[in-house]
């Protein structure tokens, strides 16, 4: 090995890296390449920033992969490769819906595979972004042809059709709760916590009620259950408010994820 490293470092040897990467030795390439000799040349430096990147990439240090991707000249035969991984890497970043599309806009449209790669990367980014209106522009331009991005497809697809089953609102889930508590949560789809809720306030309902009947408005029996009602009973309806904003957060970073993986493993299909 060391052999093949000193060949790799005085001649900058691409397929050896290659196969470091394709062994999943990331950290021995990316010492390797961190200790290279001085660059000599635009197309090495672009290698160089190129294998680096790819490396911080599947070590998901993203934010390393899009520093080393983004300083590749367009110039480079890995310039296109780079720069549909760099829009995959801002998405795990979560950055914005424009930053990822200017990524995505530097590629060339001359070929018509890395053509349609870019218009599904797109539809991605407007679908993780819940941008529909883009996104149904967009999807419309691909063709079916193409086997290795089917799955991406379907994930769309799935995606797609679930537009308005997400779009719960936290003020009627409060107001349901405060109807009939528990109902909010349910609402919400936390089915089993709507059902504890209102099978915990139907005993204190009726505790209530019988300390009103026996002991009467100023009893401290009333005043006491009267406050434990009351206490449950808000804090049913602001949880309630709650569940749906985090239910919220939970599709989404589902829908982000399950895309992106669709995403890269397209990219690992063509490339690969």
């Amino acid at each position: 090995m060391m052999g093949l490293y000193s060949k790799a470092q005085s001649q900058f040897d691409y397929i050896f890296y290659k196969s470091l990467i394709n062994q999943k030795e990331q950290d021995l390439a990316l010492l390797y390449l961190n200790n290279s000799l001085p660059i000599n040349g635009l197309i090495q430096k672009d290698s160089i920033h190129f294998l680096k990147g790819i490396q911080f990439y599947e070590k998901k240090q993203f934010d390393s992969s899009v520093i080393n991707l983004q300083q590749i000249s367009n110039s480079s035969p890995t310039f296109t490769h780079a720069k549909l991984v760099q829009a995959i890497a801002l998405g795990y970043l979560n950055k914005s819906e424009l930053d990822i599309s200017k990524s995505l806009n530097a590629v060339s449209n001359s070929d018509s595979v890395i053509k349609q790669i870019k218009i599904l990367l797109l539809a991605s980014n407007a679908i993780i972004n819940k941008n529909y209106s883009s996104y149904d522009s967009l999807i419309v331009q691909i063709n079916d042809s193409l086997y290795f991005y089917s799955s991406l497809q379907t994930t769309l697809n799935k995606w797609s059709s679930k537009r308005t089953q997400n779009e719960k609102s936290g003020f009627v889930a409060g107001m349901f709760s405060a109807i009939i508590p528990g109902l909010g949560k349910v609402y919400a789809g936390k089915g089993f916590d709507g059902l504890s809720t209102f099978f915990t306030h139907v005993p204190l309902v009726f505790i209530l009620n019988e300390s009103l009947q026996n002991s009467g408005v100023n009893s401290g029996r009333f005043i006491t259950f009267a406050s434990i009602t009351s206490l449950f009973y808000i804090g049913n309806i602001l949880t309630s408010y709650h569940d749906v904003k985090i239910s919220r957060k939970e599709v989404d970073f589902e829908r982000k994820n399950e895309v992106l993986l669709q995403c890269n493993i397209m990219l690992r299909n063509y490339f690969n």
